[in-house]
């Protein structure tokens, strides 16, 4: 051997290549970054090595019949070096062989199953490109599905962080191949400390990729495998540009990328363990979306920032696959700052390339950095940055000195983690309904930072950590070692923590002050209001006595207990509060708008449901602007205004400008959450249903359909909101007159809300509303009717709560028992409808005017036409009020009523009916 391999250093390097060799192509590359990191000179043999072997190989490959007859022969292969030492020819050639107009120069990539060779394009351009193959022998179907699958995510991809793909096709032999774009770079994280980046050119650049990213989530491309080595930086004009590369394992979230079937095995993790989600961790690596990229770049800034893994690559790769699994789900990593202050040379070697010290890197991490950072990391993908935008937007501003999105772990949230480590029982289980009360703590560093001068922060910050203190110890008695195996409820916990502060904190009325407020937050949270309101009002006396500067803090307890108000559908006491704390914050000189909006949309909720939907109006619009000027006019902020301002003006009967608004939040969405975020799908949601009240039900059927594909593929097959997608699903196929398309879909959606919720819940009514009005409507009254005799006991059995669904059902039935000729019981129950919604709704509304079509019906079938005929005319006049004329509703009672006129011979009305029918509906293009 040559170049320094004596046999000693040989024996060594050979066991490092046949330690290399047994692992799998994605996990190479993170254990060559972990090697250069524990032994740099057995790192730089290895390379030396593997290019021998990967030179060798791509001789044997040439040579081989396979290829022989794949890639037409261009003269007799040429080795200008030696295939056992390629450094006798800088560019490592292998020879001559061409595909198509490809001439293949090197091979500079190799994968599990394909390879990449270094070829020069010589038509009609010439110009250096990278040219994937698949391996020979490795032409199985799940391959080539995922070859092709990578080759069309790339197709439909044009941005300047992707690489570009120029051409595609198949050799003679049947294997295909596509030529992209060659990056002449290197791994994001080997340039920035080559360069010696500071952080915060390390962050612009990574913004870039976040951009390249987000771009592939906008075309349906989850990447699945974001690491250093797979992000390239490449020097243009002096400029560098990273170029995101190998979508080798990519999930279609949007699209269907290939016929074949992308397979992926029951408990196989697909990705590189030290930048996987913890759910590719998972049992099956199916169930991921977008978050799954956010948290890989979540790895790769970190690493960025602080020149270390977050879970350390020894021991993930020295662990087995289950203790893999269990670190990646579930092992908090240090913050970036706490890793920039360890031991050791790596540390100072660190800070170097980042032009700076240990201690200045931490304090420059410390704070956003570690906020932005953390949250992209969290285990749980709903907390989240729900897309890469998101998370670049929290980075650019913090460039700009402005306020981030992210913030510290609640104290909540920490008590669901240890509840989470400590794996307790119901009890404890309980407590993970902490992790809700975001926003319960008001003691966030961060707007301590931005409203207190350096001393009061300090004091903030200590009266924090002793609040931190106390509610650790006060979870310590669900912990198995603190309470000897008894299993103390969710309320007895929380019983005794308010008990301790008026015990133990008397005299410490600032920490008392904020103490009460988050038990009181985590009492709401349970359900627990009588307790949570008289925390809330204890701590609102404590707070405006102890701490009368933090104006702050005061309102945000009192848009705390305004809420409280709300939910427990207490309008009148809730206003004052709300109002209190808006006029605080107006009064302020310098306010977080984010607060501010926040508290202008909790009065408009308020008012909204005391029935001012028009005072409403002004504080959501109000809320709007605030969040246009604060956050820009295509945030999420903005888009969840226009929600609010759609289902109000929806309300007030404006439909038309409810419509415009929810498609507007629908066009923020893909921008910034992404169209498969909870929220996104939920205004889907709400723009379906608005088009079935418009009366647009193909429309809505459209939408609906939508809505299902994301709930399911998002939620999973049983979740809720899935129940509900299908119920409004087949409530438009009732519409449009296919009422056995709507059973089983209705039917689908009671047995998951039966799961969910148990028997003869609520929502579970409304399902089996929809089953027994699609049963009727296809001629199966028999098997209707106990359906909704069942909905009429269960609805009885919960006054208030059930009565809509009550008149609903007595509605239905009562028009079945007309059919059927029981003339006598349809009069009894539509008698009960009519008084029931004449009660709950009022005269003037639609549900009432159906409950009078209803009657005019039986007054048909009893051979009354004239009444039937006054009465329909009654009913027209209030649901066109409310519908508009050209409503399919409103149209059909206009048709009934024209039939009944025609039968008591007045057939001079009955066309003027007719014709205003036909003048009324909508015109067919």
């Amino acid at each position: 051997m040559t170049d320094g391999f004596d046999p000693a250093s040989w024996a060594a390097v050979s066991a490092l290549f046949d330690e290399l060799t047994q692992l799998s192509e994605v996990d190479r590359g993170s254990w060559l970054e972990a090697l250069r990191g524990r032994d740099p000179t057995g790192h730089a043999k290895l390379l030396r090595l593997l290019d021998a072997d990967a030179a060798a190989a791509a001789a044997e490959f040439l040579g081989s019949p396979a290829v022989a007859r794949a890639v037409e022969h261009a003269g007799s292969p040429t080795h200008e070096g030696s295939a056992a030492d390629p450094t006798g020819d800088a560019e490592g050639s292998v020879g001559s062989r061409t595909i198509g107009p490809y001439r293949l120069l090197r091979l500079i990539g190799e994968g599990g199953m394909g390879e990449v060779w270094l070829a020069e394009q010589v038509a009609p351009v010439r110009r250096r490109v990278a040219l994937k193959l698949v391996k020979a022998g490795m032409d199985t179907r799940e391959v080539i599905a995922r070859f092709e699958a990578e080759r069309q995510a790339l197709a439909v991809m044009e941005h300047p962080a992707v690489a570009k793909v120029f051409d595609a096709g198949e050799t003679p032999s049947g294997r295909p191949y596509f030529v992209m774009e060659y990056v002449p770079g290197e791994p994001i994280n080997a340039y920035c400390d080559r360069q010696q980046l500071t952080p915060a050119e390390r962050i612009a650049l990574f913004v870039e990729v976040c951009d390249g990213v987000q771009h592939a989530h906008q075309k349906g491309i989850i990447h699945r495998d974001l690491k250093p080595s797979n992000i390239l930086v490449e020097t243009r004009e002096d400029k560098p540009l990273p170029r995101i590369i190998d979508f080798g394992i990519a999930k279609a979230a949007a699209l269907r990328l290939t016929d074949r079937s992308l397979l992926t095995e029951l408990g196989a993790m697909i990705g590189t363990p030290e930048y996987m989600s913890p759910e590719q961790a998972g049992v099956s690596s199916l169930d991921v979306d977008t978050r799954t990229d956010v948290y890989s770049l979540g790895v790769i800034l970190y690493e960025l920032l602080v020149g270390a893994l977050p879970l350390d690559s020894a021991t993930l790769r020295g662990a087995a696959f289950d203790e893999i699994r269990r670190l990646i789900r579930e092992v908090d990593p240090p913050r970036p700052s706490e890793r920039a202050t360890g031991p050791g040379p790596a540390t100072l070697e660190s800070a170097k390339n980042r032009r700076t010290e240990p201690g200045r890197l931490a304090g420059l991490l410390r704070g956003d950095l570690d906020w932005i950072t953390m949250k992209a990391l969290d285990k749980d993908r709903a907390r989240r940055y729900a897309s890469p935008s998101e998370l670049a937007e929290d980075l650019e501003r913090h460039l700009r000195n402005l306020p981030v999105s992210a913030g510290p772990p609640s104290l909540a949230y920490r008590a669901r983690k240890f509840v989470r480590r400590h794996r307790l029982g119901t009890a404890a289980a309980a407590l993970i309904a902490l992790s809700v009360v975001a926003g319960t703590i008001g003691t966030s560093l961060a707007l301590v930072r931005a409203r207190r001068a350096e001393a009061v922060a300090r004091q903030e910050a200590e009266a924090a950590r002793q609040v931190s203190d106390f509610m650790r110890g006060l979870f310590r008695v669900s912990d198995p070692g603190v309470s000897r195996g008894a299993r103390p409820t969710a309320r007895e916990i929380l019983d005794r923590g308010a008990a301790r502060i008026d015990r133990d904190l008397a005299s410490q009325p600032a920490v008392r002050a904020r103490l009460l407020g988050v038990l009181a937050g985590v009492y709401q949270n349970l359900g627990e209001f009588e307790p949570a309101e008289r925390l809330f009002e204890e701590a609102l006396t404590v707070r405006r006595s102890a701490l009368p500067d933090d104006k702050a803090g005061l309102a945000a307890l009192l848009d705390q207990l305004a809420w409280l108000y709300y939910l427990r559908n207490e309008f009148g006491k809730a206003r004052p509060p709300a109002r209190e704390a808006l006029a605080i914050q107006e009064a302020m000189p310098a306010r977080d708008d984010h607060v501010y909006a926040n508290t202008l949309h909790t009065l408009a909720s308020i008012l909204d449901k005391s029935g001012d939907h028009a005072q409403a109006v002004v504080y959501f619009e109000r809320a709007l602007e605030v969040r246009q000027k604060a956050f820009g006019p295509e945030s999420v902020e903005v888009a969840r205004s226009l929600n609010s301002l759609a289902i109000v003006r929806q309300s007030l009967g404006d439909l038309a400008s409810a419509r415009a608004y929810y498609e507007r939040a629908l066009a923020i969405a893909p921008k910034t959450i992404g169209e498969d975020h909870p929220h996104a799908i939920t205004w889907l949601n709400n723009l379906g249903t608005l088009l079935y009240d418009m009366g647009a039900f193909e429309e809505s059927r459209k939408v609906h359909a939508r809505c299902l594909a994301l709930r399911e593929r998002v939620f999973g097959p049983d979740h809720p909101d899935v129940a509900q997608s299908l119920e409004n699903l087949g409530a438009s196929d009732l519409e449009l007159k296919e009422p056995r398309k709507a059973i089983p879909l209705c039917r689908r959606a009671a047995e998951i809300f039966r799961k969910a919720y148990g028997d003869d819940n609520l929502d579970m009514m409304d399902a089996l509303q929809c089953v027994g009005d699609s049963l009727a409507a296809s001629g199966a009254g028999r098997e209707a009717e106990p359906i909704f005799d069942r909905i009429i006991r269960t609805s009885q059995a919960q006054p208030g709560n059930g009565d809509s669904r009550l008149g609903y059902a007595l509605l239905s039935l009562g028009q079945l028992e007309t059919q059927q000729r029981r003339l006598g019981e349809a009069r009894r129950t539509l008698d009960r409808a009519v008084a029931l919604r004449e009660k709950t709704d009022g005269k003037a509304s639609v549900s009432y005017a159906e409950c009078m079509a209803a009657e005019a019906q039986l007054l048909a079938a009893e051979g009354r036409p004239e009444a039937a005929a006054a009465l329909y005319e009654e009913a027209v006049k209030a649901q066109s009020a409310v519908q508009g004329e050209s409503h399919p509703h409103v149209l059909a009672v206009l048709a009934a009523w024209a039939e009944v006129l025609e039968r008591a011979g007045k057939r001079d009305e009955a066309l003027r009916l007719e014709a205003r029918i036909r003048a009324a509906q909508p015109a067919r293009h």
